[in-house]
């Protein structure tokens, strides 16, 4: 990590400065104390950092078209350079896109975020890999503009507090992460009522278990998900059981990733069953789990009898899995053959 570095931006200049503000008087001591302060709050922690952000208030408080997407990740943004960010975003109507992810913005830094997005036109905001808390989050799920799209989180502590405030918010969105976002069982118990306002939830990492998965499988049938993904998440054949039921129902879910979650031979064969009843399910990606030839092999009478019902089913992912390169083989041909239409 580079040192600390002071930057404040002139209006309208996008150049470095190094320096603050002189102090004009003794007798203006306490006012130039105050504006020195203010000066040297650290925006970022590196030189690069700096810049960029410099010039991206520059654009914003110029309502330039150039600021229309802020790829900010990874310049090691503080608190202060946030609040200096959000001043700005009140002042620009091209902003669609802003990334800050990977920086070192907190809960005030989120809090300042807050208190300006609803009069924005963002249509994705990532904060993903900052040390945001639930009260970050609880702030920024109220105040999400009416026009976002995506919103990513993951690798924050959004627990089930954060959670919930986000299965509240009035917001539709496309997609949603969050990722590693020390959700637990409960977690997902308080995100079930959102799967109705998303197309794309990604929730891997979140220690759900079986209990996290079956509550959000217990809502995917009135859902508008079209893709889950619960990679690492231990939801085991308990989990894939749930799923199950959701899939025999559910109308809308294309891509389902159960990836490194335990499954056995005996959930491999229960998705099976549940796939000769389902005709959206385009992609299962079971990578990594704990499926031998005999689990595979009920997959595999399953893909053939729902290729020749119709079904959409294109992408099976059985790799790093004790199954045989024959059976591999086998399943990827039935995956491949096409239904013909009668005469």
């Amino acid at each position: 990590m580079g040192s600390a570095v002071s930057c404040k931006s002139k209006k309208g200049s996008c150049k470095p400065q190094n320096k603050t503000a002189n102090i004009a008087t003794s007798a203006q001591q306490g006012q130039s104390e105050e504006l020195e302060e203010h000066m040297t709050a650290v925006l970022a922690s590196s030189p690069v950092g700096c810049e960029a952000l410099r010039c991206a208030i520059c654009d914003l408080e110029a309502d330039s078209a150039a600021a229309s997407e802020l790829q900010l990740s990874s310049r090691m943004i503080e608190d202060a350079g946030v609040v200096k960010l959000a001043k700005g975003l009140a002042k620009s109507t091209h902003l669609q896109v802003l990334n800050l992810s990977i920086n070192h913005i907190t809960d005030v830094g989120a809090q300042a975020l807050a208190g300006v997005l609803a009069a924005t036109k963002l249509r994705v905001l990532m904060l993903e890999r900052n040390q945001l808390s639930a009260v970050g989050i609880v702030a920024l799920a109220r105040a999400l503009p009416t026009t976002l799209e995506k919103l990513v989180l993951g690798r924050n502590s959004v627990g089930v507090e954060g959670a919930s405030a986000l299965a509240s918010s009035a917001v539709q969105l496309h997609t949603l992460s969050l990722g590693f976002a020390q959700l637990h069982a409960e977690g997902g118990r308080a995100l079930a009522s959102i799967l109705s306002k998303l197309i794309v939830l990604d929730v891997a990492g979140n220690h759900l278990g079986g209990a996290g998965c079956a509550f959000l499988s217990d809502r995917l049938e009135e859902s508008t998900l079209d893709t889950l993904k619960l990679e690492s998440n231990g939801i085991g054949d308990a989990g894939a059981k749930a799923l199950c039921t959701a899939l025999e129902r559910c109308k809308t879910l294309q891509v389902l990733e159960i990836r490194r979650n335990s499954v056995t031979d005996e959930g491999a064969k229960l998705l099976a069953h549940a796939l000769e009843r389902n005709q959206t399910l385009r992609h299962l990606d079971l990578f990594d789990n704990s499926i031998t030839d005999v689990g595979a092999g009920a997959l595999l009478v399953a893909v053939r009898k729902t290729k020749q019902a119709g079904s959409m089913l294109s992408v099976l992912n059985l790799q790093i899995n004790d199954v045989s390169p024959s059976t591999t083989a086998r399943i990827t041909e039935a995956l491949q053959k096409r239904v013909c239409s009668s005469a």
